[in-house]
């Protein structure tokens, strides 16, 4: 059974999600980001512990997918990761995440210091994206360098972003499982280039 939109329960995301990054993140990586913006905005938090298994059940990835994806993210400079242990063992617990978010100046406007990174005043990174157009952003991807391809085995390649569309779509072990059965095929000519 499928449950039915609500009129009265929603969660707050930046627009800028929306605007500038869904067209960039892959499907993964936007489904991990929006699954975070639940997990802490949606209950009126700035960062909540959230672990792989609750990530991985919100957006239907494996683990292992959704922790490259975090990876990601973090080197987009779209969340922070908090790192904990387990007070009582020294195990690793749940880590903490949080988007980073652009403050607001003085006169409740948007701070104009766009397209860097800089420091809140509590030493969270912040990813300031630069303010674009539909017009803007397609001249940039027209400008774009070719891809470069990685070459994953013995005959199999794929541009980084393919592969991470891969792995949101179907989780990296059974892209990986895919990958080298495509290897082996081609080596015993079970398949032709």
């Amino acid at each position: 059974m499928q449950k039915k939109i609500q009129a009265s329960n929603y969660t707050q995301i930046p627009n800028v999600i929306f605007d500038y990054w869904m067209a960039i993140l892959s499907p993964g990586e936007f489904k991990v980001i929006c699954a975070i913006c639940r997990k802490t905005f949606g209950w009126n938090k700035q960062r909540d512990k959230i672990s792989l298994r609750q990530l991985a059940k919100l957006t239907g990835l494996s683990e292992r997918g959704v922790q490259k994806i975090l990876d990601c993210l973090i080197e987009h400079g779209l969340i922070t990761k908090i790192k904990h242990k387990d007070e009582f063992d020294g195990s690793n617990a749940p880590n903490e995440y949080e988007l980073n978010v652009e403050d607001s100046d003085e006169r409740g406007g948007v701070n104009e210091d766009v397209g860097g990174t800089e420091l809140s005043s509590g030493g969270v990174r912040n990813s300031v994206p630069p303010p674009t157009t539909k017009e803007t952003t397609t001249k940039e991807r027209e400008k774009e360098a070719p891809p470069t391809f990685l070459s994953l085995g013995e005959h199999v390649k794929l541009t980084e972003k393919e592969l991470h569309e891969l792995y949101g779509m179907y989780g990296q072990d059974k892209v990986d499982d895919m990958i080298e059965t495509m290897n082996m095929k081609i080596k015993f000519k079970e398949i032709s280039l």
